[in-house]
């Protein structure tokens, strides 16, 4: 017999998790054919309108098939004998440094090595901004150079979330260490 308190908790995780991707998904289809035609007006390129009708449907059908897999990743059903702890309160604990129940406590050690392990990305997010920035310098097309300044900020925020969780994660695995020790 399941308990039904566990079953709301884990189904509302589930259904947030799929609230975020069908808002990226709609932003994908809505807005990458946008964002291509306004690219395109934006390097004052002559286009006939069949061609720029060609490019848009070409982006709509690349960002249907990205909001496809959006909404295929996001979709996750929860498991009914799983016990009701989400990715919030493993966040809360790293963040503060402990956790109270050893249930959590265990989840967010597990978390915490696995951030440690990924701290390479932070490299390649680096890099990442300084190929855009070498890009802004030398483009000679104002689009190229929007869309390397959208890249390089868009690197440089996963540069410093990654950065924070990896923070999190070697305090966390600190103060394990100090409390077993």
């Amino acid at each position: 017999m399941t308990n039904t308190g566990n079953n709301r908790s884990v189904n509302h995780v589930g259904r947030g998790a799929w609230r975020r991707a069908a808002v990226v998904a709609a932003s994908l289809v809505v807005g990458l054919p946008a964002l291509t035609v306004a690219l395109l007006a934006l390097d004052g390129r002559e286009i006939t309108s069949r061609g720029v009708l060609t490019i848009f449907l070409f982006a709509f059908l690349l960002a249907a098939f990205g909001a496809a897999a959006t909404l295929l990743a996001g979709h996750r059903p929860g498991d009914p004998q799983a016990a009701p702890t989400s990715d919030r309160t493993v966040r809360q604990a790293l963040r503060a440094g402990h956790a109270d129940d050893p249930r959590i406590d265990s989840l967010a050690r597990r978390e915490a090595e696995h951030r440690i392990g990924g701290r390479w990305v932070l490299w390649l997010l680096g890099v990442g901004v300084l190929l855009e920035a070498l890009l802004v310098v030398s483009a000679s097309r104002p689009s190229t150079r929007v869309i390397a300044v959208a890249l390089g900020v868009f690197w440089a925020a996963q540069g410093y979330l990654r950065w924070r969780d990896l923070r999190d994660a070697r305090r966390y695995l600190a103060g394990d260490r100090v409390a077993r020790g």
